[in-house]
């Protein structure tokens, strides 16, 4: 066995004849056998050696769908068939249970970094800094250190004096209306939250969610979402627990204002109770050119200021009002309107802070304009309904921005992380206002159940 195995490593040069071996041991003394004992040690923890098999021993290999060929020609030559060929020809798509064919998935995946959805965040967190202030606590004290000292060296009395200890000027709390158009906003929302838990500008954060019952009224829940993320349901809250005597509570209303809940009396009616003990503003999540086609129109469009640090906004300054109007004040509500961008959040925080005379823009309604049933047929609206009527209405009405974007977005699936992408990399002076353009306009339309896929 061993000298066959020598021959066969002869044969293929991979040991040394003996005529070599004489000339190679002149030059420098052979290997010992402990050397070629330690040498098939080490080969043997390396890998096994190429296995030699007679030419007879090689059989043909049947075909298959998956096996690849190989036919012998001679002892020393192999030749290996090219693989199975695979067909370019795409099936065509299965039909659905309705017997509609669903459009097939065209290219292939990629991974890219998702693009942030709230744009500008550092922006829009310098602009709160004018509700940055500190003032005295109501329930919390700490040890005047001056105080106490300068009463035990004057009268020798080693009691300590207390003051309020300081502390963020305001709570907040943030109510976001969940619409036909939540998902457009979601991630939007979520950053913003996250910018107002993590700035620390407010001593606590409170997000709740406000939905349509089947009633068609509106229900309060407090948002909590577990570890998975996944939002689990709340009891019914009441509006009055976002009340504070003191006043020193912000109350964010985060809404497009297009819904059914707005045509109900009742958002009106909790807006008005959180008005009356302290600041409450609606973050408008359309651009201001749009709200004349929200429920806002239902009100007159003001400027309101403020005197008084955290004044509600029962006690702000109105100017701008329309002539001729008559309004009783006890059936009227104010709100400021602002949007999600850093120019509009520090224009309302310098009006809470009352610095200067500055201005918001804001809405004035009529309560008892609101709640009548003959408003809806006064503000009734003919939609467009060929396709070409819509992109007339959509160009005659939208940003130069929107109109871009809209035409972007013909290109690729229309898909939420796909249309951020686009206003990272090709768009970025893009805001959130002009996603909600087209997203809100007349020319797109579900065609699948996936959320965020139109």
């Amino acid at each position: 066995m061993i000298s066959r195995l020598i021959t066969i490593l002869q044969e293929s040069e991979l040991l040394l004849s003996d005529q070599e071996i004489e000339s190679f041991s002149e030059v420098q003394p052979l290997l010992n056998d402990e050397d070629i004992a330690d040498a098939l040690w080490l080969a043997s923890k390396i890998g096994s050696a190429y296995k030699v098999s007679e030419p007879a021993a090689i059989k043909a290999v049947s075909e298959s769908d998956d096996a690849i060929a190989i036919e012998v020609i001679d002892d020393n030559t192999v030749v290996v068939a090219p693989s199975p060929m695979v067909s370019a020809y795409m099936p065509p798509a299965a039909k659905s249970d309705n017997g509609s064919m669903e459009t097939p998935e065209l290219g292939l995946p990629i991974q890219v970094q998702a693009a942030p959805a709230l744009a500008h965040p550092r922006e829009i967190s310098r602009s709160l800094r004018p509700l940055l202030r500190k003032v005295p606590s109501l329930t919390r004290s700490e040890l005047d250190e001056s105080a106490t000292v300068n009463r035990i060296a004057e009268r020798g009395i080693w009691l300590p004096i207390l003051k309020p200890s300081p502390e963020r000027w305001f709570d907040l709390e943030l109510v976001i209306e969940a619409s036909k158009f939540s998902f457009i906003w979601q991630e939007t929302l979520d950053e913003f939250q996250q910018l107002l838990e993590g700035q620390g500008a407010f001593r606590n954060v409170r997000t709740w969610t406000v939905k349509e019952a089947a009633t068609g009224q509106p229900q309060l829940v407090a948002k909590r979402q577990q570890g998975t993320g996944i939002e689990q349901d709340q009891p019914l809250r009441s509006p009055k627990e976002l009340v504070d005597a003191s006043g020193r509570r912000l109350v964010l209303f985060l809404s497009d204002c297009r819904s059914r809940l707005w045509q109900q009396g009742q958002i009106h009616d909790w807006l008005t109770l959180w008005s009356q003990h302290g600041p409450a503003a609606i973050v408008q999540l359309l651009p201001e050119r749009l709200w004349s086609q929200s429920e806002l129109d239902v009100g007159f469009a003001v400027q309101v200021g403020s005197l008084m640090p955290g004044a509600p906004n029962s006690k702000l300054q109105i100017r701008e009002l329309p002539a001729r109007t008559e309004i009783a004040p006890a059936d009227t509500l104010t709100v400021p309107l602002v949007t999600l961008t850093a120019e509009a959040l520090k224009q309302w925080a310098l009006v809470v802070a009352a610095a200067g005379r500055q201005r918001s823009p804001a809405r004035l309604f009529d309560l008892s304009w609101v709640s009548d049933p003959e408003r809806d047929q006064a503000m009734a609206v003919i939609q467009p309904q060929s396709a070409k009527e819509r992109v007339e209405l959509f160009m005659a009405t939208a940003s130069l921005l929107a109109q871009r974007l809209a035409c972007m977005m013909a290109a690729v699936p229309v898909e939420l992380p796909v249309v951020h992408l686009i206003q990272q990399e090709l768009l970025p002076e893009v805001q959130s206002v002009h996603i909600a353009e087209v997203y809100t306009s007349s020319l797109l339309e579900e065609v699948r159940p996936n959320r965020g896929r139109l």
